[in-house]
């Protein structure tokens, strides 16, 4: 999926404002999942979710969205 279409789908689900920041923080900490092998994933998600937790307070809402940015990411990493 174009990252264009990923940021309007996103967009619409939690607000351009929100997937602009979270998405940013993401992108800002990936180091974290790629670069850093004794990094665990749980890890990884309490990090993000603790900054992006500042503006999405829903819990579940903030892993869903952590995991599918990451997931994003992971996927056009590989395929790009």
């Amino acid at each position: 999926m174009p990252y264009e279409e990923f940021k309007a789908h996103m967009s619409a689900k939690y607000s351009e404002d929100i997937f602009t920041k979270g998405y940013a923080i993401i992108k800002k900490n990936s180091e974290i999942m790629f670069d850093q092998s004794d990094v665990e994933v749980e890890e990884y998600e309490k990090i993000m979710q603790k900054e992006i937790g500042t503006f999405i307070q829903d819990g579940q809402k903030c892993k869903d969205f952590v995991n599918v940015c990451s997931s994003y990411m992971i996927v056009n990493l590989f395929t790009n």
